[in-house]
């Protein structure tokens, strides 16, 4: 495990820059970031958003918005989008490794089925909890609620 470093808005506003490449149509915005720098480990932070973000626009989100909060002793990170949602019965089955999402067996991209179980991991190696909700013409929401400070 990476020892947790300063991390700040700048920094992320940076690395969601870097992230995705300018032909895309997907817009990502920073609602939230608290005003100090935040302690965490970058490499597993940035891998999770990476993944998140990845599989938003794999399932045809345009916009999504990302929060990070401090809250009580705990690193709350949104991350929503608008894409199709995901079914309720596909829910507990999403973090597993090499799952895909079923609808109507059509895939926008390649891929393994490895984005969030690897964020599952990365969250499970923090200590933390992931909660998602997804609703009809809403999109998805992922909270990851990683314990911070002492």
């Amino acid at each position: 495990t990476q020892e947790p470093g300063e991390y700040n808005r700048n920094n992320l506003q940076c690395f969601l820059t870097d992230l995705l490449p300018s032909a895309t149509k997907t817009s990502v915005r920073l609602l939230t970031f608290p005003k100090a720098p935040v302690f965490i480990p970058k490499v597993s932070f940035e891998t999770i958003i990476s993944n998140l973000i990845s599989n938003s626009v794999k399932y045809g989100a345009s916009k999504i918005t990302i929060s990070v909060e401090l809250v009580s002793r705990a690193l709350h990170l949104k991350v929503c989008d608008n894409g199709q949602r995901i079914e309720e019965s596909e829910l507990p089955y999403i973090f597993k490794k090499f799952y895909r999402i079923q609808k109507d067996n059509t895939y926008r991209g390649k891929g393994l089925g490895l984005g969030l179980y690897i964020v599952k991991k990365l969250v499970d190696d923090l200590k933390g909890n992931i909660q998602v909700k997804s609703q009809v013409n809403q999109g998805s929401e992922f909270l990851i609620i990683l314990p911070y400070g002492k």
